[in-house]
C-alpha cells in the first residue's frame, strides 16, 4: 500500500509512505498500519527523520467473505490516512491515533525479549564485533536499564534478555540501535531498526537492520556490506 500526495495542478505525486499488508484470517477487522520508507531510499529516510521518525498511519478495513467452492476471497477497503509526514507541499500533519488490537482493548504492558542478531558487520580489526543493543522509546535516548549486555567477539550474538515496559497507546514505536562496544573510544554503530506498535499482539519478529537517516557514514556502510544483519525480538503483551 503506497500513500501519495497529489502535490500540484500538474498532478505531480509525492511519496508519503508504504506498508506491506500480509493477508490471513486473523487480519479480519480494522487496523492502523504504520507507514514506512521505501527500502534503501535516502530521501524517504530523510523525510521520516524530519517528522520525528514517523510517516503516520493508514487505517484499513479487511473483510473476508466466503464464496462457495472457493477459498474465500478478500474484500479490502482503506480509509482515514493520517500522515505524520507532510510532503514538500507543506500539508499539515494529522494526529496519529491509538494502535488497534483485535480484542478492542489496547494492551500497555510489554515484556520485550531481545533474542539474538545474525550477520552483523565486523567493526574490529579481528574481524569481529562486541555488540550490544540500546532500546529507545520513540525518539528518547536509551537509559542504562534499557541496554543489553555486551557479547564479545561475535557477529551472531545471543542475548535472550527481557525488558519490561508500560507503554501508553500514544507510544507508536520502539527504536533499537545495535552498537559495537569499544573500551577506549565511542561505541561504533552497527545498525538500527524501528518496531512499530500499531498492532500490540505477542509474536516473534526478525527485522533487517538499517542505516540511520541522514548519516552519510551509515549509508556508505550499507553500500559496502550490502546487509547490516538482522535482529530477532519477541513481544509479550499483557
Amino acid at each position: 500500500i503506497n500513500a501519495e500526495y497529489m502535490g500540484d495542478m500538474l498532478g505531480k505525486k509525492e511519496f508519503m509512505g508504504v506498508k506491506r499488508l500480509v493477508l490471513h484470517p486473523d487480519m479480519n477487522g480494522d487496523h492502523w498500519l504504520a507507514l514506512a520508507p521505501r527500502e534503501n531510499n535516502e530521501k524517504d529516510y530523510k523525510l521520516m527523520h524530519k517528522n520525528n521518525n514517523s510517516l503516520g498511519q493508514l487505517h484499513v478495513a479487511v473483510r473476508y467473505h466466503h464464496v462457495h467452492g472457493q477459498g474465500g476471497p478478500t474484500t479490502l477497503s482503506a480509509s482515514h490516512a493520517h500522515p505524520a509526514a507532510a510532503a514538500s507541499s507543506g500539508i499539515a500533519a494529522a494526529t496519529v491515533p491509538r494502535g488497534h488490537h483485535p480484542s478492542g482493548i489496547v494492551p500497555t504492558r510489554l515484556r520485550l525479549w531481545v533474542l539474538r542478531a545474525r550477520g552483523l558487520i565486523a567493526a574490529d580489526s579481528n574481524g569481529k564485533s562486541d555488540p550490544y543493543v540500546e532500546i529507545c522509546i520513540m525518539n528518547n535516548p536509551p537509559t542504562a536499564e534499557n541496554k543489553t549486555k555486551v557479547i564479545s567477539k561475535t557477529l551472531d550474538p545471543e542475548w535472550n534478555e527481557a525488558f519490561d515496559f508500560n507503554l501508553s497507546p500514544e507510544v507508536t514505536h520502539l527504536t533499537f540501535n545495535v552498537m559495537d562496544k569499544d573500551l577506549l573510544r565511542k561505541s561504533d554503530f552497527l545498525g538500527q531498526v524501528a518496531l512499530t506498535l500499531d498492532e500490540r499482539v505477542s509474536k516473534e519478529i526478525s527485522l533487517d537492520l538499517k542505516p540511520r537517516a541522514n548519516v552519510k557514514e551509515d549509508l556508505e556502510l550499507l553500500q559496502k556490506h550490502r546487509s547490516l544483519g538482522q535482529l530477532f525480538l519477541r513481544t509479550e503483551w499483557h
